[in-house]
């Protein structure tokens, strides 16, 4: 319980900063505090659901697609390359399809829409390192202080790596018998990664 009131504390700090510098952001990045507003409220209605012994699946459901449709939408306005902008494209199509699937056939047998979390976490890794990859060839190798996008993209990967780990030890039951043990302190890993690579992107230079 612990880890998980400093995960919500990480987050509202993280929410702060994002308002109290959202003059220096333009473009698509002035969208940064409003996602992690959605994310806060989306995670206290999680909280409160669960303390309430409510099912609380569907909120994160919600997430994972609000996730998803902003980083995508993000990296899309960020990139210079067409055929990158393509694939985002190609991603979004896959993951929308992916959940005409789910409820469409599969919700009937379970709350648990794994494929298109896979899904998104995978799309949303290749967009990341594709993003890093691109920075890496071009002449803004060195600009960590003025590039909010190079912090985002690094987060995004540590946060995803943990995220990948949870789903499936939660889908497979895999280290059951330290189960909520186990799923706080990696979700806490991944929080405190995502959040504060977000928090120094957020005071990057005006960008």
């Amino acid at each position: 319980m612990l880890l998980a009131t400093f995960s919500y504390l990480l987050l509202l700090i993280t929410m702060i900063i994002g308002w109290i510098t959202f003059p220096n952001r333009k473009g698509v990045l002035r969208l940064l505090p409003v996602y992690i507003t959605l994310v806060f409220g989306l995670e206290m209605l999680a909280y409160w659901l669960m303390k309430h012994k409510r099912h609380n699946m569907e909120v994160y459901d919600i997430m994972s697609i609000l996730e998803f449709s902003f980083y995508s939408l993000l990296y899309y306005y960020v990139t210079v390359q067409r055929y990158t902008r393509i694939l985002i494209g190609i991603f979004a199509l896959l993951f929308a399809l992916s959940l005409v699937l789910f409820y469409g056939h599969i919700y009937r047998y379970t709350f648990y829409n794994i494929i298109s979390t896979f899904l998104s976490m995978f799309f949303m890794v290749i967009m990341a390192v594709n993003y890093l990859a691109e920075v890496l060839r071009s002449d803004n190798i060195i600009s960590f202080n003025d590039n909010p996008m190079i912090w985002i993209s690094i987060g995004l990967l540590l946060y995803l790596s943990c995220s990948a780990f949870l789903v499936t030890s939660n889908y497979f039951k895999i280290v059951y018998a330290h189960h909520s043990l186990v799923h706080n302190v990696v979700t806490f890993i991944s929080v405190l990664c995502l959040y504060t690579c977000m928090t120094t992107a957020l005071l990057c230079k005006r960008r």
